[in-house]
């Protein structure tokens, strides 16, 4: 049916790409990321004290499995609210290599720290895998860029002291058991994807089996195979959309970014942080079913954003 949900899909696909005209000088990557990160923050820390009040808690979910609470603020699943988190804490690592001024160094830090201590609330494995990639990228990244040593020097320190701190929290020790005590069960691979790669195979192979859906998908429709979601947007794009459907799809990516990013040279001393943000923002994506989302069109313009403050940090 012409559902509302298809519609706002087709208008975003034909009235995103005019937000480039607003784009430039407007949107400061800085505050974006400042106020992504403190409506993340924000959600995670009052849900955790407002559930006592009847109309709130209903927004609230933990999930509670083998003595294991995992924390999600105010969104249905503790992975999506981690994809949040993760997204931001890219920009915020971003930030923190490029960012001139102390005072907003200092900001960064401490925004960064209340991102992992919300984010390791969720207990999600994911979120500690796409979390560890960026770090090691991010920090290779600042070991050999150019700059003061004192500076690199007194930037890791920081970063240690605050793991310290976070440490001697105990809510934050007690989610780092249980995150452990997740992962000492993940022996195989479809242990360590908590059961995703068996959903992967099987929507793979109803593909193959199925050359009519292989070409042409299913469509803009909420036919799940096995009543369960794919927990991936790229097979999540064939299923729905089909080869040729996809086609289109990744067309119409490639023609917005270049768009987005038009007046953007990218060099080679971009290239590692912007892995970083890539990482952040779109690794979640392959665990996680987002093309019929807001954020299957806000995460893009998220990275677009972060790219060009690449750009006009590398020129200043």
């Amino acid at each position: 049916p012409l559902g509302n949900s298809f519609i706002l899909f087709s208008v975003l696909l034909l009235t995103v790409p005019f937000l480039v005209r607003d784009f430039e000088g407007k949107y400061d990557f800085y505050w974006l990321t400042l106020f992504f990160a403190a409506g993340v923050i924000v959600a995670a820390l009052t849900s955790r004290y407002l559930a006592v009040i009847p109309t709130i808690a209903r927004y609230i979910r933990q999930l509670s499995i083998a003595g294991i609470t995992r924390h999600s603020g105010y969104f249905n699943d503790p992975n999506f609210y981690a994809a949040h988190i993760t997204a931001a804490m890219s920009g915020v690592l971003l930030l923190l290599l490029r960012s001139g001024k102390k005072s907003r160094i200092v900001v960064s830090v401490l925004t960064l720290g209340l991102l992992v201590f919300c984010g390791i609330l969720s207990v999600s494995k994911s979120f500690l895998l796409i979390s560890v990639c960026a770090a090691l990228v991010w920090f290779l990244t600042l070991l050999f860029q150019r700059g003061k040593l004192s500076v690199k020097l007194t930037l890791i320190m920081t970063m240690f002291v605050g793991v310290a701190f976070l440490l001697s929290v105990t809510v934050f020790t007690d989610a780092i058991d249980m995150l452990l005590i997740r992962l000492s069960g993940s022996n195989t691979l479809s242990g360590l994807t908590t059961h995703r790669s068996e959903l992967w195979v099987n929507y793979l192979r109803n593909l193959l089996d199925n050359p009519a859906a292989l070409f042409f998908g299913r469509g803009y429709t909420t036919v799940l195979l096995n009543s369960r979601g794919s927990h991936n947007t790229l097979i999540q794009i064939m299923y729905q959309f089909g080869i040729v459907g996809g086609i289109f799809l990744v067309a119409w990516g490639l023609t917005w970014a270049k768009t987005m990013l038009e007046d953007v040279k990218i060099r080679w001393d971009m290239l590692s942080l912007i892995v970083v943000l890539m990482v952040g923002c779109f690794g979640p994506w392959m665990g996680l079913d987002y093309l019929f989302m807001d954020e299957f069109f806000l995460i893009p313009l998220y990275v677009c954003a972060g790219i060009r403050y690449l750009e006009r940090m590398r020129e200043s």
